[in-house]
């Protein structure tokens, strides 16, 4: 037999016929009027920051190289492109410079593309950028980088977006919280699923319970039992009857592991707890002896799943062993979590088992960062502590599914590919809403540095170096992209191009490039990209305190006006509407 490859650590690449249809039409009428060939730049960037926030997470970008690596127009996809002509009525008879135009000849130009004429540039997946910068940048050929357009939008939009929630939800949480995705059953879809698993750990997530996701992409195993596990058991008659004298440790037995739980349930005088309940818990953790997590809501929280899981912890760390902690999944998390600390803290002293009282409690059930915000402050020992508005929880970790899966505040991020730039002439879309014009030319985006800390991102024209006010260098010039006639001096001790090549001539290049053993490069894994944009974003964070901020809209790159600022050599490109003697406002150093 065959082996599998469903374990692949590599998901196939999109079709280039994932895209609309009036990217098709539009290349053939490119084709019919001799454009198709010309050189084109496009642009890829967002207007507004997703989930009313300040910032995103950039990703997607080695599915939109591994997209262009596989660019090839066979047969099958031909077929289906005439067809779609065909049923649009596109002109059959046309001739440019004695040279055919049909649907024919275009098929013909199609069949012969592939990456090599393609060059792209872009941030660095797991940068946290943001709005009205470029930030993927592709050039080429006029049709084709046209028939790219609605794939490469469907790459990038849900991964950026789905990042900035997980990474949200990472800055919402304590350092020392875990969160887990728990949202494969609630996804749209497998491979909304799959996305899911994947970019909620680039963000910075602990693990997750979709068991393929975790496979494919590296990331760690969590989960613990549902409700039917509980139901499904009666009392502990079942497991005594059953029960052998197989080694659950080097000492014990099975049988004297339940017997000891007996026993314990007897010291606690918990007679009110589900039997059935406590031998569900009994034969979970004698299976999972070092990952015991119990559900404890199947019944009644306090009354029965938390008494009956300090009876099993008990037993458990009597023999040796070490229970994780119990799930909360309904109710009002906030008090529960504080109720169950404190019951951990009376069995604890009645037993003498004061490993009891840290173990965690994981909570679930539609969490996002407003209702994980809204339990307040964390504490160990809720009788212990006081807070100033008298919230406060006792949930270590987290586990996120609906609302994280289906970006259920924002269900969509509204990046666009804009062409800037035709055969070396600027090229722009002029619109009454001032804020969805778009900038002219291949840009670079510098981002500013002072003392560590980020100033600002400052938009030029590829070609032009970053601005200093009257030659001094401890202040870059830049304008308001929304009032160009506004200036501004940014302080600076770092300047970092933001924007670096990926693909070229058919090769990836840069942070998407290794070199095998023999030495030939080659696009990097899905898996390593992965994990380099998980390690990437996190090593940001420290040099952006106040930026990545999920109460505040303003955007570091927008001092002014929440506009992204631009040199003023791009602003007068765009619309001369720079004055030499406008004059120069300074800003303050942005400190940590």
């Amino acid at each position: 037999m065959e082996s599998s490859n469903l374990l692949s650590t590599e998901s196939g690449p999109m079709s280039i016929l994932l895209t609309d249809v009036y990217q098709i039409t539009m290349a053939f009428a490119y084709f019919q009027q001799d454009k198709h060939t010309d050189e084109a730049v496009f642009e890829y960037f967002f207007r507004k920051p997703p989930f009313k926030g300040s910032f995103a997470v950039f990703n997607g970008v080695h599915d939109v190289l591994r997209l262009i690596q596989s660019i090839h127009f066979g047969e099958e996809e031909l077929s289906v492109i005439q067809s779609l002509l065909d049923s649009v009525k596109a002109s059959a008879h046309f001739r440019s410079s004695g040279t055919s135009k049909s649907v024919a000849g275009f098929l013909d130009w199609l069949r012969s593309l592939d990456s090599s004429k393609i060059s792209v540039y872009a941030f660095q997946e797991g940068s946290i950028v943001f709005g009205n910068e470029p930030l993927l940048r592709i050039s080429g050929p006029l049709a084709l980088v046209q028939l790219l357009e609605s794939p490469v939008l469907n790459a990038l939009n849900f991964a950026t977006l789905l990042t900035t929630k997980a990474f949200r939800l990472v800055r919402t949480v304590e350092p020392e919280s875990q969160l887990l995705e728990f949202g494969l059953r609630r996804a749209q879809g497998s491979h909304a699923a799959m996305i899911a698993t994947k970019y909620s750990f680039a963000a910075g997530f602990d693990g997750s319970s979709n068991v393929l996701g975790c496979a494919k992409y590296g990331v760690p195993s969590r989960g613990t039992h549902a409700h039917a596990f509980v139901t499904a058991f009666h009392s502990m008659d079942e497991l005594l009857d059953t029960a052998k004298n197989d080694a659950l440790t080097d000492t014990l037995s099975r049988k004297q592991f339940i017997q000891l739980v007996l026993s314990i349930r007897e010291e606690f005088k918990v007679g009110q707890a589900h039997q059935g309940e406590l031998a569900a818990f009994t034969a979970f953790a004698m299976s999972f002896p070092d990952n015991f997590v119990a559900l404890v809501d199947t019944y009644d929280t306090l009354i029965s799943g938390v008494p009956n899981f300090c009876v099993v912890a008990c037993a458990m760390l009597r023999c040796g062993m070490k229970p994780k902690g119990i799930r909360l999944d309904s109710g009002n998390l906030a008090e529960l979590s504080c109720d169950a600390r404190r019951v951990f803290h009376k069995y604890a002293r009645i037993s003498g088992c004061h490993e009891l009282e840290s173990v965690h409690i994981v909570a679930s059930n539609d969490l996002d960062e407003a209702s994980i915000s809204d339990l307040g402050k964390f504490v160990q020992n809720p009788d212990k502590c006081e807070t100033t508005n008298g919230r406060m929880h006792s949930i270590n970790d987290f586990g996120i599914g609906t609302k994280l899966v289906t970006c259920s505040q924002q269900a969509a991020l509204g990046g666009v590919f804009k062409l800037v730039q035709l055969n070396g002439s600027p090229c722009f879309k002029l619109s009454e809403e001032r804020e969805k014009s778009t900038l002219p030319c291949a840009k670079q985006v510098y981002r500013v540095y002072y003392q560590g800390v980020v100033q600002a991102d400052v938009m030029c024209r590829e070609e032009d170096a970053v601005q200093y006010v009257n030659d001094n260098e401890s202040a870059i010039l830049g304008c308001s992209r929304i009032d160009f006639s506004r200036k501004y001096g940014v302080c600076v001790d770092r300047v970092r191009p933001m924007i670096e090549l990926v693909w070229r001539y058919g090769e990836a290049y840069g942070t998407m490039r290794r070199i095998q053993d023999n030495e030939k490069a080659e696009l990097i894994s899905e898996l390593d990209a992965l994990h380099a944009s998980r390690t990437h974003l996190l090593a940001q964070v420290d040099s952006m305190p106040q930026y990545v901020n999920l109460n505040s809209t303003r955007n570091q790159s927008a001092l002014s006006s929440d506009a992204v600022f631009i040199s003023s050599k791009l602003a007068e490109i765009t619309l001369q509407l720079i004055g030499s003697c406008t004059p120069i406002h300074f800003l303050n150093p942005i400190n940590p």
